[in-house]
């Protein structure tokens, strides 16, 4: 969400879903599906993409900002 160039990017409007919510339908029709996990920060403005992945019961694990390799 802290994108500097298009922020909010991963929420936006993509044909008739969000950018996320593009990724996650093209996931499901994999043929051997594996376990999604959408990792972000635990800033304030990632609350959003939490609601969004509870809202679609897709797990979703939070982290520090600064440590990308501690949320993988």
């Amino acid at each position: 969400m802290g994108s500097t160039r298009l922020p909010g990017k991963i929420l936006r409007p993509l044909n008739r879903a969000t950018l996320l919510g593009s990724i996650l339908f093209r996931l499901s029709r994999l043929k051997h599906p594996a376990t999604t996990v959408i990792a972000t920060t635990d800033t304030p403005k990632d609350d959003v993409v939490e609601a969004f992945c509870r809202d679609n019961g897709v797990l979703c694990f939070r982290g520090c900002e600064a440590n990308v390799l501690e949320r993988f």
